[in-house]
Parts: C-alpha cells; sequence; structure tokens
C-alpha cells in the first residue's frame, strides 16, 4: 500500500502489514508515488505474483493537490507501467466533484469505465450491459445473465 494521506503514527503500534505500507508525505510527490509502485511491481515480480491488481483510491484526491495536466502525465505513465507488467489498474473517482473536461480527459487513459449507481452497476468499455448487485459480506455481488 502506498498511503498519501496518513502518516505512519497514525497506525497501530502493532500493525502487522507495516513493511507493506509505503507513506508518501503529500499527494503531491508523485514522483514518489510512482517510485513505491514501481518497487511493489518489482517485489511481485521477483515473487512471481500472478494476476496483479491495483486498485488507486483516489483519483479525486490527486486532482485537488495536482493540475490536470500532470496528473494526466503521471497517469499515462502509471497505466503503461501497468500493463507492461500484465497487471491491471482500477482508479476511482468520486461523483459530481469533476468537470467534464477532466472525466473526459482522464477517460482517455482507459480501457473502460464502471459506473455505480444505487443498486446498479454499468460497465461501458468492456461491455454496455447494466447489472443489479448487491454487497454482501464487503463483496460485490452481481445478478442477471
Amino acid at each position: 500500500m502506498v498511503n498519501c494521506i496518513s502518516s505512519r503514527t497514525d497506525l497501530a503500534p502493532d500493525f502487522a502489514y507495516i513493511n507493506q505500507v509505503r507513506f508518501v508525505s503529500s499527494p503531491t510527490e508523485l514522483a514518489t508515488i510512482m517510485a513505491f509502485i514501481n518497487e511493489f511491481l518489482d517485489i511481485f515480480r521477483d515473487k512471481d505474483v500472478k494476476k496483479i491488481r491495483i486498485v488507486f483510491d483516489s483519483v479525486s484526491t490527486l486532482l485537488m493537490y495536482s493540475n490536470l495536466k500532470t496528473l494526466y502525465k503521471f497517469l499515462h505513465v502509471l497505466t503503461n507501467t501497468v500493463k507492461s507488467r500484465n497487471a491491471v489498474l482500477l482508479l476511482t473517482m468520486e461523483e459530481g466533484v469533476h468537470d467534464k473536461i477532466e472525466i473526459s480527459s482522464l477517460q482517455r487513459l482507459s480501457q473502460g469505465l464502471i459506473t455505480m449507481a444505487e443498486g446498479e452497476i454499468q460497465f461501458n468499455g468492456f461491455s454496455r450491459k447494466k447489472f443489479q448487485y448487491e454487497t454482501q459480506d464487503n463483496r460485490i455481488i452481481l445478478n442477471g445473465d
């Protein structure tokens, strides 16, 4: 985990996974974030980890600290790095806080868009089909065909 918001002192003293967390002092330190992501990708490669999944929560936070052009360049490098490692990257954005230019610019970097609304999830780019969903035990369960 790369943590850009809290600090090491915010974690419980006996936090079991502290060696798996890298702390960045500010969300503006995009080069440091990228270096830590590369470090983790190298560790996964050395351990022959398959099916690497990276969740970036949230692009909205980074947009509060950086301008769109800078963030676009960072995410362009990130998406290409992830793709070259045969990993999957999920970028999240908060709904209702971005203008159309930000959304369309960042959407160009993705292979698809997942939109979630109350009880419904829609995939664009992969498929245009809508599904009903429910959550159980911190899992999303898709219903239907």
